[in-house]
């Protein structure tokens, strides 16, 4: 009888511990160098999947994006629905407002003329003045060596699988 009783909390326990990695939360590991410096090739990172049910994503979060061939691409959110988005001089201006970009590694620069982010506005790279409704626009942290929204367009909040929360492996960065 206990070894019943005890089968069924383990198994009730594995059943929720399944449920909540396909609805809560689930990992992924990081394949290639878009996201450096602050995700690395091989990193493995905890997906927050409901986060975004309570709250909007907002500016600036990093988020996992799962493409039409069901890849885990993980980018940062630069622009939200009705925003207006440019570079100028590696400075990103939304809606006119220029921010800094603390998690770019401006040290990789030759000289003033290399840009880590190429100048452009929205109206040239998509034909389109701001991010559409349930849209938004996203970036690698490393520029040169992303495909962002630059490349394939903005993506559709539907697309999102969750906020990337934490650095789960290597156990040194967390």
């Amino acid at each position: 009888m206990k070894f019943i009783k005890r089968f069924k909390y383990v198994f009730i326990t594995l059943l929720i511990a399944f449920i909540c990695n396909d609805a809560i939360f689930t990992f992924t590991s990081i394949d290639g160098k878009s996201m450096m410096p602050t995700l690395h090739n091989k990193d493995k990172i905890f997906i927050n999947k409901a986060g975004y049910i309570f709250k909007e994503a907002s500016r600036f979060d990093v988020v996992v994006i799962v493409d039409n061939d069901k890849n885990h691409l993980i980018k940062r959110i630069i622009g939200l629905p009705g925003d207006n988005i440019e570079y100028k001089n590696d400075i990103l201006y939304v809606n006119g407002k220029s921010y800094q970009e603390k998690y770019l590694n401006f040290s990789q620069k030759k000289d003033d003329q290399d840009l880590i982010t190429s100048d452009f506005n929205l109206k040239n790279l998509t034909g389109k003045q701001f991010v559409p409704s349930g849209h938004f626009f996203v970036l690698g942290d490393n520029r040169k060596n992303s495909k962002d929204s630059r490349s394939f367009g903005f993506v559709p909040e539907e697309k999102i699988l969750g906020k990337a929360e934490y650095i789960i492996w290597p156990v040194t960065k967390i």
